[in-house]
């Protein structure tokens, strides 16, 4: 066990103020992951005002290096209390998506649960907003019980030369024990434009996920086997000008299986 009475670091160039005891593994060999053990540690972590930009290394294809946080956190035999606030961040380009900017959030810690109070950004000028819960488990191996839900309001989801789709959002991403995360709720389809050729959206004769409905297919082993249970819906939402055809679509769909088969 390591006391600290008070250490001062730099953690990639950002000031953090340590205090407490650090349990440490019969066998120091072990994988520098779980040399430490949060469950077990008596300690008090404090980051001021500290730029994101250093950070950004360790998730590289999802923050930009742009914002500032703040965390007081306390752990005592495994319950937690304290609070993140993220102001200013910025998350990168989602292929069509684009960026979300503008990202501020405030999430507490509370004996074994991470509350999601609030966090939003700004994604085409329009606001989105991330609330929700995690329950930590006992077992470092299980999957975090977990509740979390997004919305927003003429948000768009895809803007290209050859489309723009707006909607509003209303999506809950929850799991059960015993069972794969499901990803429900509704996208509310707003005024869109299509300017291509209808043949796109044609079902082709290949089998891949992404050559046919809904065209894309999650291959990550981590997203992969999670469920789908949504419905998508809208009346004239959509306006199509192209050499053949020029009208109105709506929309009635309901789209389930999972991230890898749609």
């Amino acid at each position: 066990r390591i006391v600290l009475n008070r250490l001062e670091v730099f953690v990639e160039g950002q000031p953090v103020r340590v205090s407490g005891k650090l349990p440490l593994p019969k066998n120091l060999q072990t994988n520098w992951k779980s040399i430490f053990d949060w469950r077990k540690a008596d300690v008090q972590l404090n980051v001021v005002e500290a730029q994101i930009a250093p950070f950004t290394r360790l998730f590289p294809s999802v923050v930009s290096p742009v914002g500032t946080f703040n965390l007081d956190l306390a752990i005592a035999k495994g319950n937690m209390q304290g609070e993140l606030r993220v102001d200013g961040a910025e998350l990168r380009p989602i292929a069509s998506l684009g960026l979300v900017h503008d990202v501020r959030g405030q999430v507490k810690f509370s004996r074994d649960r991470v509350s999601v109070e609030t966090f939003s950004g700004t994604h085409g000028g329009q606001p989105v907003i991330l609330t929700g819960e995690i329950h930590l488990p006992e077992s470092k191996e299980l999957l975090p019980d977990f509740n979390i839900r997004l919305r927003g309001t003429n948000v768009p989801l895809t803007r290209s030369a050859e489309m723009i789709l707006r909607s509003d959002i209303d999506l809950a991403v929850s799991n059960e024990k015993g069972s794969a995360p499901l990803i429900s709720g509704k996208l509310n389809l707003r005024r869109s434009f299509f300017l291509s050729d209808l043949k796109i959206l044609s079902p082709s004769q290949i089998a891949s996920p992404q050559q046919r409905p809904p065209y894309f297919s999650v291959k990550s082993k981590v997203f992969s086997k999670w469920r789908l249970d949504v419905a998508l819906q809208g009346t004239n939402f959509m306006k199509v000008r192209n050499p053949l055809f020029r009208g109105e679509l709506s929309a009635n769909f309901r789209l389930t299986g999972t991230l890898i088969e749609p």
